[in-house]
């Protein structure tokens, strides 16, 4: 069974026609321009999108709510899931269809400008810059979400988990800690997976142990992993280690999963339909119903190793 895809953007949305007129989603936003509203990086975008992409524009409230009672009326758990750098409109929807599809969640997805659109060594700057404009819009979004669990969580019995990858997580760390943004400390998330996190190992634990969750924090790593090695090299002295690709400054009151293999290789996006045992383990955590014991223990109910 497809299950519908509820999305928050701050993206500048190119079509304004009534989904009547059967124009598809994925012809819906601009890849890497922002709201062109009133609070501009900070103006949201609510809809809901079907399987065959159409859609329906919600209010925040609606829109929430929705993915709510649809989640008790089918008995399913909640992911809401960041994507990274180098994300068009087109991509990221189809992330969130790979995410629903492989792990059988409801995903609620927050969007923003990440396309490449020049030279990667020249646009990688610019979408950090994009992502640090995006904190606002985060919050905002996870406020919004609050709020509709803090009203009917005892409605509804199942879980809601968080999914960030590679520079998401450079996003979700400046809403942690900015002063003026502060939902993302709120225990919205039952469980959490910092999926080859792009921010500097070193210090992280500053920003990963402000979560407050029911259940854990994941972070995964892959020594390997081409694009997280290619940024840690190549964009400056302020470029330290990257979380998602070290075994060391492991600091932060979390789970470290260790994914290196040769199985995996130097691939950077296995948090959705890569193979059944990697898929396996982030199903389980995405629907709360993950045993950690199952792996290797490398350092005490700390780093794990899955192959």
């Amino acid at each position: 069974m497809k299950h519908p895809i509820f999305i928050a953007t701050n993206r500048k949305k190119l079509v304004y026609d009534d989904p009547e007129t059967k124009v598809l989603a994925d012809h819906l936003f601009h890849d890497d321009k922002f709201n062109d509203g009133r609070l501009g990086a900070d103006e949201l975008t609510f809809l809901k999108m079907n399987d065959d992409k159409s859609y329906f524009l919600k209010g925040s409230e609606e829109c929430f709510k929705e993915a709510q009672d649809y989640m008790i009326k089918h008995t399913k758990n909640a992911v809401f899931f960041v994507h990274g750098f180098n994300n068009g409109w087109l991509d990221a929807i189809n992330s969130a269809r790979a995410v629903s599809d492989t792990h059988d969640v409801v995903v609620i997805m927050f969007s923003w400008p990440s396309d490449v659109t020049g030279l990667p060594f020249e646009d990688y700057r610019e979408k950090k810059k994009n992502a640090m404009k995006s904190v606002g819009a985060l919050d905002r979004t996870l406020m919004k979400l609050y709020k509709q669990l803090k009203t009917s969580r005892t409605d509804c019995e199942q879980s809601i988990s968080g999914l960030f990858h590679s520079m998401a997580n450079l996003l979700f760390k400046n809403s942690l800690i900015s002063d003026g943004h502060y939902y993302s400390r709120k225990k919205i998330f039952d469980n959490v997976i910092l999926s080859q996190a792009d921010t500097n190992a070193k210090g992280s634990n500053e920003w990963i142990d402000l979560l407050n969750v029911r259940g854990e924090v994941y972070v995964t790593i892959n020594e390997k992993d081409r694009p997280l090695r290619f940024s840690q090299f190549k964009f400056g002295k302020a470029q330290k280690k990257r979380l998602g690709c070290t075994l060391k400054h492991l600091d932060a009151d979390c789970i470290y999963l260790d994914f290196t293999s040769k199985e995996l290789e130097s691939e950077h996006n296995f948090f959705k339909g890569f193979n059944l045992s990697i898929d396996g383990i982030h199903t389980d955590i995405l629907n709360n119903d993950f045993d950690v014991s199952e792996l290797k223990n490398i350092i005490p109910n700390k780093l794990y190793r899955v192959f």
